[in-house]
């Protein structure tokens, strides 16, 4: 399974992250990092990162069962733009059950294993800074051999 594609799909599937971010036709979720092209008036916007993915062995072998560790950067041009974006990735607006934070899809399942707040220098040559709410997410599916 490519993990980062299920995540970029189950963000795209959130109204209030498609609310904050873009449609379905041109959201703006990146794979792995940020593009350099990436201006201040481009944001909010996510970047989906995969960490780790882990088969899980049994005493018979290699199991189809496999934990994934992800990050997902949600980066704006204030704090609070940030924290309202990462708000909407957990919780998916007045839908509680719906967002990452607490996930069940058909695909993965997945939950929030910590939070944390950045600030990262814009790379424009300016005293600007983006501000990051970056999400560590732990996720399990099955890997068909």
């Amino acid at each position: 399974m490519d993990v980062e594609a299920a995540i970029r799909t189950a963000l795209r599937s959130l109204s209030a992250v498609t609310a904050l971010i873009g449609g379905s036709a041109a959201p703006r979720i990146y794979p792995d990092d940020f593009p350099e092209t990436l201006k201040i008036a481009n944001l909010p916007a996510v970047c989906v990162q995969v960490d780790t993915e882990s088969r899980q062995n049994t005493l018979a072998g290699t199991a189809s069962l496999t934990i994934a560790d992800a990050t997902l950067i949600c980066r704006a041009t204030t704090r609070d733009g940030s924290r309202l974006l990462a708000e909407a990735v957990k919780f998916n607006g007045t839908a509680p059950g719906t967002g990452l934070a607490d996930y069940s899809g058909s695909e993965f399942i997945c939950w929030l294993e910590s939070q944390v707040q950045a600030t990262t220098p814009a790379d424009d040559g300016s005293s600007r800074a983006y501000y990051d709410t970056v999400l560590s997410l732990v996720m399990e599916y099955n890997e068909q051999p």
